[in-house]
């Protein structure tokens, strides 16, 4: 079975609680990080790895 693709808009709080989750998680694959500010930075930086940001 293929992984879940998912792209998360958001890296304030719940964001990054999401994105943590989903990184955890073998059936998901993030693909990427949408944010406003450096919250997304922040997060590739706490998770070692490395997506695409918008």
């Amino acid at each position: 079975m293929s992984k879940i693709r998912v792209l998360v808009v958001g890296c304030g709080n719940m964001g990054a609680s999401h994105a943590k989750a989903y990184h955890d998680m073998s059936e998901f694959e993030i693909i990427g990080l949408v944010s406003r500010g450096d919250s997304k930075n922040e997060l590739q930086k706490n998770t070692a790895v490395r997506l695409s940001t918008f």
